[in-house]
This record gives structure tokens, sequence and C-alpha cells, in this order.
């Protein structure tokens, strides 16, 4: 398994929200509104067991930190971003930021087969 540390900051104080569904499960994102909207982001609906969650940003240039477990080796991903700043009718980002990853491999090499090349002699 793998895992994704990321920081975000803003150019104001607010927060953020993320998503990382596999590549190919990009179909049914949620708008920035909906992404930022759910008061628990792991309501949200996204493909399979989606990793999802939110951080505030608590002043301009300062990091929200995250970061995601259990990612699948060799797994292309979609990191999915919105934001909203501190205003009390908040402004949201017009669009979602994606980052496209792939996972690295973390598995070992395994034996497929195997034969010998050379004829074998045994004396006594």
């Amino acid at each position: 398994m793998c895992s994704l540390a990321f920081s975000v900051s803003l150019n104001e104080a607010g927060s953020i929200a993320w998503a990382l569904p596999m590549a190919a499960n990009t179909s049914l994102l949620p708008s920035p509104q909906q992404l930022l909207g759910a008061a628990d982001p792991s309501q949200l609906f996204l493909p399979g067991s989606t990793p999802k969650g939110s951080a505030q940003v608590p002043a301009a240039a300062a990091l929200a930190n995250a970061t995601v477990v259990g990612l699948a080796s060799q797994t292309a991903y979609t990191l999915v971003l919105s934001a909203r700043d501190a205003a009390s009718a908040p402004n949201y980002i017009p669009v979602l930021v994606t980052v496209q990853l792939t996972a690295p491999d973390v598995r070992p090499p395994t034996f497929t087969g195997g034969r010998s090349t050379a004829p074998h002699h045994c004396t006594m």
C-alpha cells in the first residue's frame, strides 16, 4: 500500500476539501460547492471507497496538510481540490483543481518460473 501527503495554501483564510478517486472513476465528480458544502466530506457520493476530507487554512499563505493512506500500488488517481474563503457569504473557486498521479510500485518482484539451461551431472 502507498500513501500521499500534500499541502495547500490559499491567498486568504478559508478552507479546502479534497477527494482522491481512481482516475477511471472521475466521471461523477461533485461541483466545488458540493465538495466543500458537505458538512462531512466522507458522506459525498463518489465511486468506490474514495478517500476524501477537508482542512482549514487559517491565514493567507498558511498551509493545510493532508495525508492519504491505503492507496493501491501502480494505480492512477486524480487528486481533486476545491477551496472557499472565510467570508460570511463564501466565495468558491469556480472549478475543481485536479492533479493526475500514479501510486508507485512498492511490491517486490516474484518468481514466475524458471528452468535450468545446463545439464545436471551427479557422481558418487
